[in-house]
């Protein structure tokens, strides 16, 4: 018997790293670590893409054909949508939402569930040691709104994320990302600066704070182990 899949779209925060990006983790390489082995998870997240791009380039192509009848559809887009470039660029109210639903359609029509999960939170503090607010704008609010109106599962880990750093705290978060001296890891000899993307052990707490939000929904638990 055919196990029932659980697609995860979205960009380089959940995408599936190589050994050559090495420690860079997508949450989505982890997930499915905490899945019921009922379910086979796809991840099909790209680095860069933003709801429109990930569309217009044919990467949900695969979706399409293959999504079926107990499958899901884990849907997270919004930091390459903030890019000026046409390409990517997304309005929050208007071409992002469309898009958002256009991927929700089509899992609904397939018989499938599709899920919305607002962008993990960059880490960005200022010289005071406080986080940056609105991050990532409009487009959590509009992807929260969405839900709403179409009665769509939505998981706000902007905000989990959000909290998450505030506990942690500037110093102490610098370990969940690709945030390190120089020396640490061999494909990274100059060290990196990036508040952005996600070491494995942050990917872990990501997806941890995702399977805290799954629990609290009846429908979802089938999904866990």
């Amino acid at each position: 018997m055919d196990k029932k899949k659980i697609y995860l779209i979205g960009d380089s925060t959940c995408h599936t790293n190589n050994s050559d990006t090495y420690p860079q983790t997508g949450w989505g390489q982890v997930f499915g670590d905490y899945i019921n082995n009922d379910f086979e998870v796809v991840n099909l997240a790209q680095n860069g893409r933003s709801s429109k791009s990930f569309k217009d380039e044919g990467w949900f192509e695969v979706v399409e054909r293959n999504i079926g009848k107990g499958d899901y559809l884990f849907i997270q887009f919004g930091h390459n949508d903030e890019k000026d470039d046409e390409l990517r660029h997304t309005d929050p109210y208007s071409t992002y939402q469309e898009n958002l639903l256009y991927y929700i359609n089509i899992a609904r029509n397939k018989g499938a569930t599709p899920i919305l999960l607002s962008s993990i939170y960059r880490r960005h503090f200022d010289n005071n040691g406080k986080i940056e607010e609105f991050c990532h704008k409009e487009y959590p609010n509009a992807m929260k709104e969405l839900s709403l109106r179409e009665n769509v599962v939505y998981l706000d880990i902007c905000e989990k994320t959000k909290q998450m750093l505030i506990e942690l705290g500037d110093e102490n978060s610098k370990e969940l990302f690709m945030n390190f001296d120089k020396g640490m890891y061999k494909n990274y000899p100059d060290g990196k600066n990036d508040d952005t993307h996600l070491r494995e052990k942050g990917a872990r707490k990501v997806v941890l704070l995702i399977i805290e939000e799954i629990k609290k929904i009846p429908q979802l638990r089938e999904i866990l182990r």
